[in-house]
C-alpha cells in the first residue's frame, strides 16, 4: 500500500510563472536534491509556495509522474545554457491563485498562517508537511477560485492537453471543488483521505476515499457523477462495488437529486444494492459548512 505525502514545494515566484507556460507543467529539484524525488511518489499532494514577489502558497496539486530532464527550462538554466534542475516530476494543478495575485499581500498565503517562518524556507526546495500545517493551510485556500492556470496556447508544448485544465465555465469545476471538500470533511472527521485512488492492478482511479489509518484500507470510498449519462453512472458505481468487494469500502456518490433514481436501479444489480448512499452536491456542501462552523467553535474556546 502506497504511503501519499503531502509537501510544501519552494520556487521562486518567475520561475512558477515559468513552468505554468507549459501543459502539463513540471517541476525539478539539483542533482543533491534527488534524494527527494526519489522519495516523491504519483498521487502525492504538493503545495506551491512562491519566495521573493509572491511570499507565500499560490496553489496546490497533484504529483503525476518524474522523469530525468538535461534541456535548459527555466530562466537561471537558460542564462547559463545548462540543467541545473534535471530531477524533473510533471503535476496536475488542483488549485491555483489568478497569476495576477501573486504578489506579497494580495493573496498568497504566508507561511506565517500556516506555523512556518519564511526564514526556514530558505535554501529548502521540498518540505514534509504534517497534518496541523494542511488544516490551515486548507482553511485558507479553499474559497479559492479554480482557474485556467492562465496556460498561453502560444507558449505550450502540447496544446492538445490544454483541455485538461478546466476554465471556471466548465461542469469539471464543479467536480474538482466537490472533490476538495470531500478531502477537507475527511481531514475534519480524522480521516486520512486521499484523491483519485488507483484500484490496485487497474488503472481506474476513484474520486476520493477516506482511511481511518494512514497505511489502512479505505473506509468510504466517494465517486462524484454529475454527467447525468447513464454509462458513466454505471461505470462510477463499478468502481465502488470494486471497492467493496476487496475491503468492504462503504459507498457513497455524489450526484445530482434528479439521478438518485437511476443510481439506485443501477446499485440493485451489484452487491452495493443496500449499501450504497446518493447525497446531492447540495447536502454535501451544507454538511461541509456546518462541520467546519463546528470546528471553528471549538478552536475558538480551546477545544482543538
Amino acid at each position: 500500500m502506497l504511503n501519499l505525502k503531502n509537501y510544501l514545494i519552494n520556487g521562486d515566484t518567475e520561475d512558477w510563472h515559468k513552468v505554468f507556460e507549459y501543459n502539463p507543467p513540471h517541476w525539478g529539484f539539483t542533482p543533491e536534491g534527488k534524494s527527494a524525488w526519489d522519495a516523491l511518489q504519483s498521487g502525492d499532494i504538493i503545495y506551491f509556495y512562491a519566495s521573493k514577489e509572491a511570499k507565500g502558497i499560490i496553489g496546490k496539486g497533484l504529483v503525476l509522474s518524474k522523469f530525468h530532464g538535461t534541456d535548459p527550462f527555466w530562466p537561471r538554466e537558460i542564462k547559463i545554457g545548462s540543467s541545473k534542475w534535471p530531477w524533473r516530476f510533471y503535476f496536475k494543478p488542483i488549485n491555483l491563485l489568478p497569476p495576477d495575485l501573486w504578489k506579497e499581500g494580495k493573496g498568497p498565503l504566508p507561511s506565517a498562517e500556516f506555523d512556518m517562518m519564511e526564514i526556514s524556507l530558505k535554501g529548502k526546495h521540498i518540505v514534509s508537511l504534517n497534518t496541523d500545517h494542511l488544516v490551515k493551510i486548507e482553511e485558507k485556500i479553499f474559497s479559492w477560485p479554480v482557474v485556467n492556470v492562465g496556460i498561453n496556447k502560444s507558449l505550450t508544448k502540447n496544446p492538445a492537453m490544454i483541455k485538461e485544465f478546466p476554465s471556471v465555465e466548465c461542469s469539471t469545476n464543479s467536480h474538482i471543488k466537490l472533490i476538495e471538500i470531500l478531502e477537507a470533511m475527511g481531514k475534519l472527521q480524522n480521516f486520512y483521505p486521499q484523491t483519485e485512488f488507483s484500484i490496485p492492478d487497474e488503472k481506474r482511479k476513484v474520486d476520493v476515499i477516506w482511511r481511518r489509518e494512514i497505511q489502512g484500507t479505505p473506509t468510504y470510498a466517494f465517486e462524484i457523477e454529475l454527467s447525468g449519462e447513464l454509462g458513466e453512472i454505471e461505470r462510477e458505481l463499478q468502481k465502488l462495488d470494486k471497492c467493496y468487494r476487496l475491503w468492504n469500502t462503504l459507498p457513497r456518490i455524489i450526484t445530482p437529486a434528479s439521478q438518485i433514481p437511476r443510481v439506485t436501479e443501477i446499485a440493485a444489480s451489484l452487491e452495493l444494492k443496500d449499501l450504497v448512499i446518493s447525497i446531492t452536491p447540495e447536502l454535501i456542501k451544507k454538511i461541509y459548512a456546518q462541520k467546519k462552523s463546528f470546528k471553528d467553535l471549538e478552536k475558538e474556546v480551546g477545544l482543538l
